[in-house]
């Protein structure tokens, strides 16, 4: 009989980008950036197992998070003027805005849909459409 075993590559393949406005990222406060155009570097590296990752960085490794200043100020150095900077947010709330509305009217729509398949099953038996 044969032993059944799993394995997993060692080797995890990264790919880096640009970073600067990007209008499909939508952040809570500030000007939206985020990765832009083709990678400029794909390599491959060894995969750390948990352990080493913990020891060099103290943590686990979380996703990049970057405070709004810090957006404005790179903004700024790659030639955004204020009054730009000032218009992605807005662009950027008014994008926030758009996405509560829908989802809040998806929500009421679900709920009607639940309400009325409920409704719909208090009809009497053998008189379609009567409601009891």
């Amino acid at each position: 009989m044969t032993k059944k075993h799993v394995s997993f590559a060692a080797t995890k393949t990264v790919a880096e980008f640009h970073i600067a406005h990007n209008p499909t990222t939508v952040p809570h406060v500030g000007p939206s950036v985020g990765l832009v155009g083709p990678p400029i570097c794909i390599s491959s590296v060894p995969i750390l197992d948990h352990d080493e990752v913990v020891a060099t960085h103290g943590k686990k490794r979380r996703a990049l998070y970057m405070e709004p200043v810090r957006r404005v100020v790179m903004l700024r150095r790659q030639g955004y003027s204020m009054e730009d900077i000032g218009r992605i947010c807005i662009q950027a709330d008014y994008v926030k805005q758009c996405r509560k509305e829908t989802a809040l009217a998806y929500l009421v729509e679900k709920r009607l849909l639940v309400e009325s398949k409920s409704t719909d099953l208090h009809v009497k038996p053998n008189t379609p459409g009567v409601l009891v």
